[in-house]
């Protein structure tokens, strides 16, 4: 891989050999060099930010790779949803996708004020209230989410651990194989109003979340 030059972030006046521009200049530069690959440095930018630039250029062929600090190892890989690897542009997960964090949030904040109306259902449903009433502290506080990953892999990305996860609605008897595909498939197909129905109809395991 040879090294085009860098991009500044933010407010970043430094100057120097290879300085292509600033962040927002992104999308003509790749066009302008056709740059094929851009390395994140994660002690610069932070990880909702690396995101946002991905959605930015998600039309495009682009490869991303990162480069953690203090190591001189680039992490990054051209295949798909691999274990360890880093998402490409196109495979950008829905759920982390910034307008998709948004709708999330929301549907937090909607559940969270239904919340108080709920708890005789709850308790019909075999939830421990008190349990519940701190899991619904933890989401109004921007702590969890009331549905998540059962194994959130993405949480350096920002995506915050869920109450009620893929392993609950896949079931006790569920593979690990099993829940891992649904992991896969809840993150790469996120929906908010299916998210929204989705706890509505799983409130048994507020109370018994993560």
């Amino acid at each position: 891989m040879a090294l085009t030059g860098w991009l500044s972030i933010g407010d970043d006046t430094k100057t120097g050999p290879n300085k292509l521009g600033s962040i927002s200049d992104i999308l003509p530069v790749i066009s302008r060099l056709s740059i094929d690959e851009l390395v994140f440095t994660l002690s610069g930018i932070s990880a909702q930010e690396s995101i946002e630039i991905m959605s930015q250029v998600s039309g495009s062929r682009l490869k991303f790779s990162f480069l953690a600090p203090g190591s001189s190892q680039i992490v990054g890989s051209s295949e798909k949803h691999g274990r360890g690897n880093i998402y490409q542009a196109e495979s950008v997960p829905e759920i982390l996708l910034p307008h998709n964090r948004r709708w999330k949030r929301l549907v937090d904040a909607v559940v969270s004020v239904l919340f108080p109306f709920l708890i005789p259902l709850l308790i019909l449903k075999g939830a421990h209230p008190s349990k519940a009433i701190s899991n619904w502290f933890h989401v109004i506080q921007g702590q969890k989410t009331w549905l998540g990953l059962a194994n959130n892999t993405l949480k350096s990305y920002g995506l915050k651990n869920g109450i009620i996860t893929m392993q609950h609605l896949a079931g006790k008897d569920a593979s690990e194989l099993w829940i891992q595909r649904l992991d896969q498939l809840y993150a790469a197909e996120f929906n908010p109003l299916q998210e929204f129905w989705t706890i509505l109809k799983n409130l048994e395991f507020i109370g018994n979340g993560n």
